[in-house]
């Protein structure tokens, strides 16, 4: 779990749950626009349309999860939908950090659960990335991913300011 950023261990201290500021959520959201923009256009020429169709399930999986307020289905089946898109790069390293992200990224969409109230929006993004997928469009595709992944950032930063959660940045 220390690995993963999800707890510090200080010597002699003890073990305990990490918080993240404002930089810190902007620095990973950095890292995955970058990381998920590139596993995008390097995915275009493995994804096959049943991988693709396996996309559009994710998404409506989403969308029933977010009309049911279920936020714990939602983060789990959302993190689906770019794991497939990061694994479909078949670029090792990628998805070895990308992997290694996926709890900081979870634990933040989880804290926010604000973000994923707005089924109608849920379903415009992905299915956005799901459309320049389609359409094979490596730059539309990157485009795409990487405003979604900035929004739901920016969207993560607001709501834990709005509910006082996250420390302001010094």
């Amino acid at each position: 779990m220390a690995k993963e950023g999800i707890v510090i261990n200080i010597p002699r201290k003890g073990t305990f749950i990490t918080s993240y500021n404002i930089k810190d959520i902007e620095e990973i959201y950095s890292i995955r626009e970058i990381l998920e923009g590139l596993a995008i256009r390097r995915s275009i020429k493995y994804l096959t349309k049943e991988d693709i169709k396996n996309l559009e399930n994710i998404r409506d999986e989403i969308l029933i999860a977010s009309k049911n307020k279920n936020i714990a289905e939602m983060v789990e089946k959302d993190m689906h939908f770019h794991k497939v898109i990061c694994y479909s790069s078949k670029h090792s390293r990628l998805i070895k950090f990308w992997s290694e992200m996926d709890y900081q990224i979870r634990t933040l969409l989880i804290a926010a659960d604000l973000v994923f109230y707005n089924p109608e929006q849920i379903a415009q993004r992905h299915n956005q990335i799901i459309e320049a997928l389609k359409a094979k469009d490596p730059d539309k595709a990157e485009k795409c991913i990487k405003n979604h992944i900035n929004q739901v950032g920016k969207e993560i930063i607001d709501n834990l300011k709005k509910r006082s959660i996250v420390p302001p940045l010094l």
